[in-house]
């Protein structure tokens, strides 16, 4: 299991088959880590699944969620699911995550206040602008 605290910025824009670069986000009071880091498929596909989690620290953790991304050739909001469960619960005791997720080649992550609600799935801009978004962290995968 590979663990990666990472304070960088999410990449904004998907240029249609790649990321780019987003400015560091500066350390603050929250942090978001992920532990387990899916393998790379910058195919993805809605038959494939795999395993994503972390950790949050420096919130009363009941009162936020998070909200993960997988990069193919647009930003799409995991887990998709017919119930469209896509706010991931945070275990209020440890302060862990996890989540069964479409891979993807990139893994941004958030951290969100319950009044976070995404605009639509897939999205060309991630929303980390977002005054529900409290910070985010964001890996390549392995």
């Amino acid at each position: 299991m590979t663990a990666a605290v990472v304070q960088v910025g999410l990449s904004v824009e998907a240029r249609w088959g790649q990321p780019s670069p987003l400015p560091v986000q500066p350390p603050g009071l929250y942090e978001i880590t992920i532990t387990e880091i899916p393998e790379a498929d910058r195919a993805g596909g809605p038959s494939q699944w795999a395993n994503i989690s972390g950790a949050v620290s420096g919130v009363g953790l009941s009162n936020y969620r998070v909200v993960i991304y997988s990069f193919t050739n647009a930003w799409y909001i995991q887990p998709m699911d017919v119930n469209e469960n896509w706010l991931t619960p945070i275990d209020p005791k440890s302060g862990t995550w996890q989540a069964r997720i479409h891979p993807g080649g990139t893994y941004p992550t958030l951290l969100v206040k319950p009044s976070f609600a995404p605009k639509e799935n897939p999205v060309a801009v991630l929303p980390v602008g977002d005054p529900n978004v409290v910070t985010y962290v964001q890996v390549r995968g392995r």
